[in-house]
């Protein structure tokens, strides 16, 4: 829920920009292991892509699957 909203607040743009730090708080995630476990099920269920972004200053992009049914 905390990335529907984090795409809300930035109009709704596919794909978004997160960094942890941000993110974290909103979904009660304290911990960054379990975040980036969250993220990686996400991403391997086919929910979202999650390309990491090993850049201090540049967030991970999130692809949002869209549904073609």
């Amino acid at each position: 829920m905390a990335l529907l909203q984090s795409r809300v607040e930035r109009g709704f743009v596919n794909p978004i920009q997160v960094f942890a730090k941000e993110v974290m708080p909103i979904a009660k995630v304290s911990s960054q292991r379990t975040y980036n476990k969250i993220l990686h099920d996400l991403n391997d269920y086919g929910y979202i892509k999650y390309v990491i972004s090993f850049k201090k200053n540049e967030g991970s992009k999130v692809y949002f699957m869209e549904n073609t049914d």
